[in-house]
């Protein structure tokens, strides 16, 4: 039987942030944070973020936790679990790795729908790279050993190299 976790209303004062949380750490004007932000303001807070009454630990959502405390907020939403630890640490990483898959071609009629409605595209978290590629406009010649004629577009989660900012399909990346 699936159990649900609890949501409550929890003072802002008994969350902290996860110490061991891999997520890359981002400044306040960091582009992805104010995105974040803007988000809250404009559709409100649509998900809970995951917290740990055992250790006082955001599990999940930790990014969400500091623009919170950015909105000087004092109460907000969680869903409570009760795990030790090493639990803990295991469910944070599962929620920060645990991702679904795009369809290239609804994704890429979703964003061009966002786009002639006058959105900013920036604003769902899509690179400017994604956008390129799915236009069909990626500029190649700054890929070394990539031509159009040997890109196939990602159908699978976007991964960006940390090197020359290539944005494809994590299994196509290969160890050097």
């Amino acid at each position: 039987m699936i159990r649900f976790s609890e949501c409550i209303m929890l003072p802002i004062e008994k969350a902290h942030p996860a110490p061991y949380n891999p997520r890359v750490e981002l400044s306040a004007d960091d582009p992805m944070m104010v995105n974040l932000r803007d988000s809250i303001l404009k559709n409100r807070i649509v998900a809970a973020s995951v917290w740990n009454k055992q250790t006082g630990n955001i599990v999940g959502g930790n990014k969400r936790l500091m623009v919170y405390q950015l909105l000087k907020m004092e109460r907000i939403p969680v869903n409570v679990v009760d795990l030790p630890l090493e639990d803990e640490m295991t469910l944070n990483i599962a929620l920060n790795r645990i991702s679904g898959e795009f369809d290239a071609a609804k994704y890429s009629i979703a964003l061009h729908r966002i786009a002639t409605a006058g959105l900013d595209i920036i604003k769902t978290g899509a690179s400017m790279e994604e956008m390129t590629a799915l236009a069909g406009s990626f500029d190649f010649s700054s890929v070394p050993a990539l031509d159009a004629m040997t890109y196939n577009p990602p159908v699978h989660a976007m991964y960006k190299c940390p090197c020359c900012g290539f944005t494809d399909v994590r299994k196509r990346f290969k160890k050097v």
